[in-house]
């Protein structure tokens, strides 16, 4: 008898501990509304960060369909990349990762006012800040 509830405990806590590790996401959750950045589509991402740069920098409506442009362009080349990723060493990849980058911010620069340019350089940088601090 002994024996036979120490099989039933075993089985019962490893059901418990399995079930314990996968994900649980209720619809109250704020990582639940969001998806993971490779489930999301470049047009997705893009319109959240043209919302991030209108938060920042109050976008004119010429400017916001420029910018979304932009944004989709580059996270759609940041999806090709990422696709070739294993294909590539990390420092090519890193290096092409930052031309991306670099490109997408002097075409932003170009639709941007100077004043709204530095709000979004200052916006930029906090976010760095912020997921900097993050990782500690």
């Amino acid at each position: 008898m002994k024996k036979i509830i120490f099989v039933f405990a075993v089985v019962v806590s490893s059901f418990g501990m399995t079930n314990a590790q996968t994900a649980k996401t209720s619809s109250t959750s704020p990582v639940a509304a969001t998806a993971a950045p490779a489930e999301r589509t470049p047009e997705a991402r893009g319109k959240e960060l043209v919302a991030k740069i209108n938060t920042a920098c109050q976008l004119k409506d010429d400017q916001w369909s420029k910018v979304n442009e932009i944004s989709v362009d580059f996270f759609t080349k940041q999806d090709a990349l990422r696709g070739q990723k294993r294909t590539m060493d990390v420092t090519s990849f890193d290096k092409k990762m930052n031309e991306l980058k670099s490109n997408r911010d002097k075409a932003l620069s170009a639709v941007l006012t100077p004043e709204q340019n530095r709000k979004f350089e200052a916006a930029k940088a906090e976010e760095k800040a912020n997921k900097a601090s993050d990782k500690k």
